[in-house]
């Protein structure tokens, strides 16, 4: 499963779909459902996929999603985050934006207080992932398909 925000990152998911494919698997992600999940909610696809998929990519961009429940201010990615990481932890690799470091940093534009928690739960030294930094697109795409080939 492909798991960021959703805005203005539409090209972004649709080029790491395309690796995925290239590598023989389906990609799962919300632009895009599998067809098992038509018709459901949107909520439901999002956690359903987060917690059946067989490999779970976090990608952490600059900007932090929205809240869409009065019951947790965590955006949709980092509640997905967690229901996959509580399914199977061994199943989620995280990939980081160089930019959303200078960004939990700074502490000032919206959403930084959930990216620095975020970054900090997927790097987390006991209950962590593979974690891995990217400064562009081309580099995040090169590090999907070499966790592609290494996964198995």
């Amino acid at each position: 499963m492909i798991s960021s925000l959703m805005k203005d990152r539409v090209s972004d998911r649709a080029a790491i779909a395309r690796i995925i494919r290239e590598e023989q698997a389906i990609p799962w992600y919300a632009d895009d459902p599998p067809h098992e999940f038509r018709g459901v909610s949107p909520e439901d696809i999002s956690f359903e996929m987060a917690r059946n998929c067989d490999l779970y990519l976090l990608i952490i961009f600059p900007q932090y999603g929205t809240q869409v429940s009065a019951d947790d201010s965590r955006s949709v990615t980092h509640q997905e985050f967690a229901a996959a990481r509580a399914e199977n932890p061994q199943k989620v690799e995280a990939f980081i934006a160089i930019q959303a470091f200078a960004v939990a940093e700074e502490g000032k534009a919206p959403g930084a207080a959930g990216i620095r928690a975020l970054i900090e739960e997927a790097r987390h030294f006991r209950k962590g992932h593979n974690a891995h930094v990217f400064n562009n697109l081309e580099e995040l795409l090169e590090l999907v398909r070499a966790t592609m080939h290494g996964w198995e």
